[in-house]
């Protein structure tokens, strides 16, 4: 599994919720409390994956969202009158079931009702309304890609074929052939770098003229662009692309679609992969206790893995009120350890470690790093 697919797995996640909730609620309405207990606390689990896997494909994204495509106004305004109380229910929905769970677990029923009447309608809304974004987003109105349209000329043939010029027409009319020097960039860049830039070059080797109808890639981070749009026998025309590498890590494939009129290959496939060399090693990246767990300190190492030293300025934890995070200087500028302890472990939780650096590349200075407390499924 790849980053590429935690949106799908995030509606799947919030898909199951849906149906632990609605099947939770039957239970207790039919007064089958051992079942409503054990169908609430599966969608308790399912819900802390969701923000699991939600967290981790936000923040390897560095930011980035993804955008409702512009061609479809109507359904971008339904998207978006289901999007923005989605988000804000979906925050206030985390502490208001914690609210919730907590007098339940302390047998405070009367509480427990009178909070479950806000929480269930809230926390049902945001898992379907989180499968239908995902449907419309991803789907029933994908991410449009970058198009670049070209003029075509086959209405300039026709119009030679009907004319005074039926042998130049016909020598159009001979089919072209696409070929590429290489369909694969590869290219391992420095971690300072911004902006890469590609260049594939196209031949065509038929009997005659070639148009290019039109540039796609498969993502924002791409621009690009052909010095020629009709290539005659024999001629060549170079691809050219600007790659962002702003928020890239890691290897990274990103694709340029090349489409022409050529009889036999429409579309062309073009594979940009860049490798950037991570900075720093965060081992492990996740920290994990259990339910019940005793709170014991566990650690994560912060190592710099180039030869110039990189010192961490700070370390600080969005559930401060939840867990403490305290940094040791093994070598300083090269190695550090981060000790985390939880306050209590009697209750799920979710965290994320901030860790800021010195380092003079702006896109590398913050780390993230996260620990979480998780729930045993529990058994009839």
């Amino acid at each position: 599994m790849t980053i590429q697919d935690l949106p799908a797995l995030n509606a799947s996640l919030n898909a199951l919720c849906t149906l632990w909730l609605l099947a939770g609620f039957i239970c207790i309405k039919t007064e089958r409390k051992k079942a409503h207990i054990i169908f609430m606390v599966l969608a308790l689990v399912t819900s802390a994956v969701f923000l699991t896997s939600y967290v981790i494909y936000h923040a390897s994204r560095g930011g980035e969202v993804t955008k409702f495509p512009s061609g479809f106004p109507v359904a971008a305004m339904v998207y978006y009158c289901i999007l923005i109380p989605h988000i804000i229910l979906a925050a206030l929905n985390v502490p208001l079931v914690i609210m919730t769970v907590i007098p339940a677990a302390k047998q405070r029923f009367d509480r427990h009702r009178k909070l479950a009447k806000w929480a269930f309608p809230i926390w049902l809304y945001v898992s379907v309304t989180g499968v239908l974004v995902y449907m419309m987003l991803y789907q029933w109105f994908p991410p449009e890609e970058k198009v670049i349209a070209l003029d075509v000329s086959t209405a300039v043939v026709e119009e030679l074929e009907g004319g005074d010029s039926p042998v130049i027409a016909k020598e159009l009319r001979k089919p072209g052939a696409v070929s590429f020097d290489s369909t694969l960039f590869e290219y391992h860049a420095k971690p300072e770098e911004e902006v890469l830039h590609v260049s594939f070059v196209m031949s065509n080797t038929g009997e005659g003229p070639v148009e290019i109808t039109g540039l796609d890639t498969s993502c924002s981070c791409l621009d690009v662009r052909a010095d020629k749009k009709v290539l005659a026998a024999g001629e060549t025309a170079r691809i050219e692309a600007d790659f962002s590498l702003s928020k890239l890590a890691g290897t990274a494939e990103k694709f340029v679609y090349v489409r022409t009129n050529s009889p036999n290959f429409e579309e062309h496939r073009l594979s940009v992969r860049v490798t950037i060399d991570p900075l720093f090693e965060i081992e492990p990246k996740m920290l994990d206790w259990m339910v019940g767990e005793k709170p014991v300190e566990k650690r994560i190492k912060f190592r710099v893995l180039r030869d110039e030293p990189v010192n961490i300025v700070s370390v600080n934890t969005n559930r401060e009120e939840k867990a403490t995070v305290s940094l040791d200087v093994i070598k300083a500028g090269k190695e550090y350890d981060l000790t985390v302890k939880p306050g209590s472990t009697a209750d799920g939780m979710l965290g994320m470690i901030r860790i800021v650096t010195d380092c003079e590349i702006e896109k590398h200075r913050v780390q993230l790093a996260y620990f979480s407390v998780k729930r045993v499924e529990q058994e009839e």
